[in-house]
């Protein structure tokens, strides 16, 4: 019954008759099970249609999202709404009933709150674009509707590229034999070209050193870099931050792509190029540009260079908080 009431308010507020039989509505739920079943059989928005999300934080509420205007509204219970439902069900036999029956005739105000919200994120990137596909450059698995992070080494999912909620038996035996390898003083079997044979750190504790002079050494001596003359590495991969080492030699680029999050490209070494919005931006060893979320851009190495390209990931296993309270 939350999920209804709260479904038919956010329409309310936003001014939007519900169910929709369009896909005008666009609404994020923070938990799954009846109230999310509820949400979507009061607006008439289902993961069907793409019109409902899971973010799923936990919470009963959910962000409305009028997808004409860009208007938001949130929608929670009121802290007292279970004290308060049993004045409206006097006669029910159990707390569970007096709740439901309390819920449905309750007065919006008494049952619920609410606020304006922004979205943290544009609807284009929300909405995503119908029909497109990639294939992701880590797992080789299609990616569908624009979800793909377009980072240096080509399109990567968001499981890849935030940590997957899983994780395959073949990653688990190559670990394995990883670790067995090291104890007996033998190298590693995984292949140079990849992530996979040096880690990327995880940000487990409070305090951690890199020696960005010995990685980018460790990265001009791999075949990637002696083949192709550009070579990247993750050197931290958490829930909200990335940092990429990058390094190009003299006109190598890497073509047109956006990130998820806000970015940072501070050239280590050399002079790059870094083409942006119709600009041209010269950035020469010691320089650092800074780029909002989703912008697309190139960087080009004028002469051989290296830098490190840091992400401001978006949380949530891909997945982001889809409004900042106003």
């Amino acid at each position: 019954m939350l999920g209804v009431r709260i479904g038919l308010y956010a329409g309310e507020l936003l001014g939007l008759a519900v169910p929709r039989p369009d896909k005008r509505l666009l609404i994020f739920v923070e938990t799954d099970g009846c109230f999310a079943d509820g949400i979507a059989a009061a607006t008439g928005c289902w993961l069907g249609r793409r019109t409902l999300r899971l973010t799923d934080y936990g919470k009963v509420a959910a962000t409305a999202v009028d997808t004409a205007t860009g208007r938001a509204v949130r929608v929670w219970p009121h802290p007292e709404a279970r004290v308060r439902a049993g004045r409206y069900a006097p006669g029910a036999p159990d707390r569970w009933h007096a709740q439901r029956d309390g819920y449905r005739v309750m007065p919006a105000g008494e049952l619920l709150q609410a606020r304006a919200v922004v979205l943290t994120r544009s609807l284009d990137a929300l909405l995503g674009r119908p029909g497109q596909r990639a294939i992701c450059a880590r797992c080789g698995e299609e990616i569908l509707n624009g979800r793909e992070m377009l980072l240096p080494e080509g399109p990567v999912c968001a499981g890849c590229a935030g940590g997957p909620y899983y994780r395959c038996d073949l990653q688990h035996q190559q670990e394995a034999a990883m670790t067995d390898s090291t104890n007996h003083d033998t190298a590693p079997t995984t292949d140079p070209r990849r992530d996979d044979a040096h880690p990327a750190h995880h940000l487990a504790d409070p305090v951690g050193v890199l020696d960005l002079t010995a990685e980018l050494a460790r990265l001009r001596d791999e075949e990637p870099w002696r083949r192709s003359g550009r070579h990247t590495r993750t050197l931290i991969r958490d829930a909200d931050l990335r940092v990429v080492l990058v390094a190009l030699r003299p006109g190598a680029r890497l073509e047109e792509h956006h990130a998820p999050g806000r970015i940072t490209i501070h050239a280590l070494a050399g002079r790059l190029r870094v083409g942006v919005a119709g600009q041209s931006i010269e950035v020469p060893t010691g320089h650092l540009v800074t780029l909002g979320p989703a912008i697309r851009h190139d960087v080009e190495a004028l002469e051989e260079s290296a830098f490190l390209l840091t992400i401001a990931w978006p949380t949530g296993s891909g997945t982001t908080s889809p409004a900042s309270e106003r």
